[in-house]
Formats: structure tokens, C-alpha cells, sequence
């Protein structure tokens, strides 16, 4: 046995052996040339509570004329995003997006397989994501991943919180003035910075859905807390024993540990004199509604900002890109935002992801470009077209039961498309003689 304990080593490792122990420490990456997110320091995030006072302190810090900062800001989305509504809108409102089947077309409209080829993998549908995520988070920056065997291995976003958009530069720590410019060389040959409009241009980028929505989580967040309370204190009973006994006596002893056992609830040990009163709304059965309703209101009001309609979530009905009966606000709602995050990514693929792959070695043609096929403006559009083609082909067919005729090229013209006189239905075809012609002429006139 002594041999045995000898033989065993470093069951309590030196702090300078604890590096090489692989399992026990996250894996960093080492710093390479096109990869910012290496650069950043491992520093954790700290997470504090949140209020409406830290809502408002977020946008002066980003405001902040000499040194704006993002830091609070997306520290409180961090939040934001973890409470249940706030993310299945988000989640709903990127499904409008992500689920669309697209495709490579050119000049001609034709579509380019070898190039879809190239988009067809995971990282694409990372990017997409991402750049979806900038008009929630203000900004994103993606970083194009490494290309094996002719393919790209992954699509990475680089932390908000150390990204400064007045700057436009990673920050090695939070908090930091000086930083890597991701538009300088070699970093900006496979990072793409998305950004949004600024609302009230003192920053050149938005602030994001989320800061709209982030007061109203807030309260829903503090909301759940008293609520939690109220059914704590009132929707459970409180044991309440009353005893003689003093304290230090062992059967007070005795007693206090019998209520401590009967249960998880409140309870109380009185002198025979004293009282103890609980004291709610005279609203018996419905004190608690204020904190349900007010709760409602609040995530009503987020679905109306992410979703555009405050029912967009709960309660659709119908389906989504019908072109048949009279569409209800939800849905109209819904297809504005598919429209409206189509565009904002089409552009972004188009304008900067295809000249960056270009440049990374990518045989994209010119003059190529992404875009949706399922495109429910364009189905509208030809919806439209077809109700008013009809319109304008019943009112020809009451002109021509009034017996008047309208040019074959004012038709042509306002339908699109070649139209011709058709023979009359019933009229006789071939070659007669001129006497059967002339009778054939009198009877069709």
C-alpha cells in the first residue's frame, strides 16, 4: 500500500501547473491577423440589475459628446433578451426573414447556381442572423470565417460591448477610447460592420429596437418580483402559533421548530395578547389583478415595437403572404416587417458581403445579386395588376354589349400585352366562291 500512495503525483496541482491542464480552463484563441474577436481580452462582462434609471443613464453614456460608450447599453440588452416575450418576437421577427427561400440572380434575372453554391452552408445562415440582430442591438460586426477546400468554415459576431460604432473600432477592454479600426487592413477584408440609422443623429449609428423596448421589460422583469411577493404573502397561508412559553424555554424551542418544519410559508410564534394582520386591497379576489394588467399593457407594447402590431404574436390568423380576401391589421403588420428586414439584408449582402467574398478569392460574376424569391411585394404587385386588368376587361365587355368598340392599341396599351380582333364565334373558315362569300358577308355582317 505505501508503494502505491508513493507512487501517485499531483493530486493537488501547483497554480503554475494549472495552464496545462486543457480541461480545466476555457481554450483562448491566439491572436491572428483576421480574427478581432482574439484580440479582445478574456475580461467577463459583469451583469447588474437593471432599472429604469440604468435605461436612461445607457443612452446619456452613448450620447456622450467626447466619450461615447455602448457598454451599459448592450449590458442592459443582455438582459433584455432574456425575458420571455422580448425574445419570441425576436424570434418571430427574424422566422419572417430567415424561413424566405432565396437566390442568386443576374442581369437577365436568371439564377447563378454556382454561385448559390457558395451561400449554401451554415455560415450563411449565421450571417443572416447577425446582420437581422443589428436592427435589435443597433450594430453588428461579422467576422467572415476561415475558407478550407474552397468553403468557409463559419460566421462569428464580434462582442457588441467592445465595439465603439463613433469610433469604429474593437476595444481590447470595455470601457477603453483607443482600439483596432475594423476598416483598416487586414481586418476589414473579412469583417462586415452592419450598422442602422442614428434616430436623433448625434451618434452615426441607432441605438435599436431593443432600447425601445427595454423600459417595458424592465417592468414586466419587476412586475414578476412583486407579483412573486403578493402570492408569497397572500396567496399562502401564514401559520401562526401563540404560546405562554418564554424564550430560552425548551418547549418554545419545541414549537418553533415544529413551524419551521410544517412548510416553506411564513410563520409566527405570539404572545396570547399580541396580534398579527396581513393588509390587502379592499378588492377581495382581485387585488393582484393590477400587477396582470399592467403586465399585459407592457408586452403589448413590445410586440407592437418588434412585431408592429400588439396581437402579432398571440393572436395571427390567416396566413402569412395570402393575396385572397382583405388582409387584417396583423397581418399587414407582419408583411411590412418581412418587407422591410428583406430589404435591410438584401442590401447588406449585396453592397458589402458579395464584393468582400469577391475580394477573399470567390468567383462571384458581376452584376449579380441576392434577393428573395417568394417576394411578397412582387406577388402583390402582380395581385393588384391581375384585379385591374379584370376591372378593365368588364368594362370592354359592357362597351361592346352597347355596341360600341374600343381600339385594338388603347387595349394593348393599357393591359401590357399584345391583343387582337378574334374572329367571331360560329363564323365558317375556307375558301368560297364570291357569290357564298357575299352571302356569308351579309349574315356576319
Amino acid at each position: 500500500m505505501s508503494k502505491i500512495i508513493a507512487g501517485i503525483k499531483n493530486l493537488a496541482p501547483a497554480p503554475s501547473d494549472i495552464t496545462k491542464w486543457n480541461w480545466f480552463i476555457p481554450q483562448r484563441k491566439n491572436p491572428t491577423p483576421t480574427d478581432l474577436d482574439s484580440y479582445i481580452a478574456p475580461v467577463q462582462l459583469q451583469r447588474f440589475r437593471q432599472d429604469v434609471m440604468n435605461w436612461r443613464s445607457a443612452m446619456a453614456q452613448a450620447e456622450n459628446s467626447w466619450y461615447p460608450h455602448r457598454v451599459d447599453m448592450q449590458r442592459m440588452y443582455y438582459d433584455t433578451i432574456l425575458n420571455a416575450q422580448v425574445y419570441a418576437c425576436i424570434e418571430k421577427r427574424k422566422n419572417l426573414t430567415m424561413l424566405r427561400e432565396w437566390c442568386i440572380i443576374d442581369k437577365e434575372g436568371n439564377e447563378v447556381e454556382e454561385a448559390e453554391n457558395i451561400f449554401n452552408g451554415t455560415w450563411f445562415n449565421d450571417f443572416m442572423n447577425y446582420t437581422l440582430e443589428a436592427k435589435l442591438f443597433g450594430y453588428s460586426l461579422v467576422r467572415v470565417g476561415d475558407i478550407v477546400n474552397g468553403n468557409i468554415t463559419e460566421c462569428t459576431s464580434i462582442r457588441r460591448h467592445n465595439i465603439s460604432p463613433d469610433r469604429r473600432n474593437v476595444t481590447q477592454y470595455t470601457y477603453a477610447i483607443s482600439g483596432i479600426p475594423f476598416d483598416d487592413e487586414p481586418f476589414s477584408a473579412n469583417h462586415i460592420f452592419v450598422s442602422t440609422p442614428s434616430e436623433i443623429g448625434v451618434s452615426p449609428c441607432g441605438y435599436g429596437l431593443l432600447y425601445k423596448v427595454g423600459i417595458y421589460e424592465i417592468m414586466m422583469r419587476n412586475l414578476m418580483g412583486f407579483n412573486g411577493d403578493y402570492i408569497e404573502l397572500y396567496g399562502m397561508p401564514t401559520r401562526i402559533a401563540k404560546t405562554t412559553k418564554m424564550q430560552g424555554d425548551p418547549e418554545r424551542s419545541a414549537l418553533e421548530n415544529m413551524m419551521e418544519m410544517m412548510g416553506s410559508r411564513g410563520w409566527a410564534i405570539l404572545d396570547p395578547t399580541d396580534e398579527l394582520e396581513l393588509l390587502s386591497s379592499s378588492a377581495v379576489g382581485s387585488a393582484n389583478n393590477p400587477y396582470e394588467n399592467l403586465e399585459k399593457r407592457c408586452m403589448a407594447f413590445v410586440s407592437k415595437v418588434l412585431l408592429g402590431h400588439a396581437d402579432a404574436l398571440d393572436s395571427t390568423s390567416g396566413k402569412l403572404g395570402a393575396t385572397q380576401g382583405e388582409e387584417s391589421p396583423t397581418q399587414q403588420a407582419l408583411e411590412d416587417i418581412q418587407s422591410v428586414d428583406g430589404r435591410f439584408l438584401q442590401n447588406a449582402i449585396n453592397m458589402q458581403l458579395i464584393p468582400k467574398l469577391r475580394g477573399l478569392g470567390f468567383k462571384i460574376p458581376d452584376g449579380v445579386k441576392f434577393c428573395f424569391r417568394n417576394n411578397g411585394e412582387l406577388m402583390e404587385a402582380q395581385r393588384r395588376e391581375s384585379e385591374n386588368n379584370k376591372a378593365f376587361a368588364d368594362i370592354l365587355q359592357t362597351l361592346k354589349n352597347a355596341g360600341y368598340q374600343v381600339e385594338e392599341k388603347y387595349v394593348s396599351e393599357q393591359l401590357g400585352m399584345p391583343v387582337t380582333q378574334a374572329m367571331p364565334m360560329g363564323m365558317p373558315l375556307g375558301n368560297f366562291t364570291s357569290k357564298v362569300q357575299d352571302k356569308l358577308n351579309n349574315i356576319y355582317g
